[in-house]
């Protein structure tokens, strides 16, 4: 089996998801870490046995890579995954995977430039029971699509966390948790056409959005609506809820379920969300992908259609919530 040595940049909460995950990926040999504060990098090298960097320009120079995870803050995705692959690496980016449509285009012509693969961490798309409920959708089993929830709200404290200033996050948790709204939304119900923003009132006292509700539209007259915080819960067992005219569909935490109209119960099917193994297909496909064993799951045109609709997002919030379309991908791609 070919296996890639993988480097990853930025040592936060997300790389020691990653690097748990990582042990069970055959494919992926974990290389190097690298992070600008010395004593964050030294605990988890000696923790996972790995080299240890203080620079990308050190960690390149050692080559020892064939691919990098970019999971340092959103403003230093675009120069850190240009300058990998201009030095022939594959980078996985974590989300958001840019700052703005010119910046993911930019860092989507780099990689063609560098005939390497550059792809958007999107992990609801590895969760089993997302992938079950999109084979059920196209089946045809809730009938024509009518109304679609996602909720991701949980408070955390915000304050002095980099996700929370807009320099370097480029927003606040319509850019952080609205990228992964977006992204199931369209993986399950295909092109979104239009967006309205509205701002909750503020919980927490930040120079970026605590929550937001959002109100999408579809072609074919679905309609979706997305709740998004950092400061309340709204204590839902279900973080997307699917209707039909045929059928419901709810994708739990703990269990997902169908249900058709008039049944009296719902059937259950899957197990729920476990983050581990959503993140350990996700580090297999990126290795497969890169390696030429399958094909992508997230395509350009879907890369840039997620960071299309977040900004459109934030033109309607600086318009007062007003409707914003959204050019559909193959207009983005061009």
């Amino acid at each position: 089996m070919s296996r890639l040595r993988l480097g990853i940049l930025g040592t936060g909460r997300i790389a020691g998801d990653y690097l748990a995950a990582l042990e069970e990926v055959p494919e992926l040999e974990l290389a190097g870490l690298c992070d600008l504060l010395p004593e964050r990098v030294a605990a988890l090298g000696e923790r996972f046995g790995a080299a240890q960097y203080s620079s990308l320009e050190a960690m390149l120079a050692a080559g020892s890579l064939d691919a990098v995870l970019v999971a340092t803050p959103p403003k230093t995705h675009e120069s850190l995954a240009v300058q990998c692959l201009a030095a022939g690496l594959h980078v996985l980016c974590e989300k958001p995977f840019a700052l703005g449509l010119a910046a993911a285009k930019r860092m989507l012509s780099a990689a063609k430039r560098a005939q390497r693969t550059l792809t958007m961490s999107a992990k609801f798309r590895h969760v089993p029971d997302v992938i079950e409920a999109k084979a059920k959708i196209e089946a045809g089993a809730l009938g024509k699509l009518v109304l679609a929830e996602n909720s991701f709200t949980a408070p955390v404290p915000m304050q002095g966390r980099w996700n929370a200033d807009p320099d370097i996050a480029g927003g606040g948790v319509l850019i952080d948790n609205g990228t992964h709204s977006v992204d199931l939304m369209r993986y399950l119900f295909g092109e979104i056409r239009w967006i309205e923003a509205l701002p909750c009132v503020p919980v927490q006292e930040l120079p970026v959005e605590d929550g937001v509700r959002l109100l999408l539209g579809w072609d074919s007259g679905l309609l979706g609506h997305v709740d998004l915080s950092w400061s309340l819960s709204k204590h839902s067992a279900e973080y997307l809820l699917a209707h039909g005219d045929l059928a419901s569909l709810g994708l739990g935490w703990a269990g997902s379920w169908k249900q058709r109209r008039g049944d009296s119960a719902a059937l259950a099917f899957g197990s729920g969300y476990a983050k581990r193994v959503a993140f350990v297909r996700q580090l297999g496909h990126f290795a497969r992908l890169a390696l030429g064993e399958e094909p992508a799951l997230i395509t350009e045109q879907a890369i840039l259609a997620s960071v299309a609709v977040v900004e459109c997002g934030y033109r309607s919030l600086a318009a007062g919530g007003a409707r914003v379309s959204v050019p559909i991908a193959q207009e983005l791609a061009s």
